[in-house]
């Protein structure tokens, strides 16, 4: 008897959607909290590096563009997985 594997699209499981929900929350509330006082702390040409969410790399970027922030980077971690976000004031 041959056991086959069968391959099906992965999906994420209903706790892994559940966490992912409570990071898109958790984000929502920090990260602009975070990009906003960093404004008030730096000074000028000051620079601010903080660990992201891989999933939320992209609108952590807008975030602090929206802000005013330059120079704006997304980093990699040794996994190669969006995990620093680097900006200047």
């Amino acid at each position: 008897m041959f056991l086959q594997k069968t391959t099906r699209p992965a999906s994420p499981s209903k706790a892994t959607r559940a966490m992912m929900n409570i990071q898109q929350s958790m984000w929502t509330r920090t990260a602009p909290a975070i990009a906003r006082l960093a404004t008030t702390l730096l000074k000028d040409k000051g620079k601010i590096y903080c660990e992201i969410n891989e999933a939320l790399a992209n609108e952590t970027r807008d975030l602090f563009k929206e802000e005013g922030f330059k120079n704006i980077r997304i980093i990699k971690d040794i996994n190669n997985k969006d995990r620093i976000i680097s900006a200047d004031k």
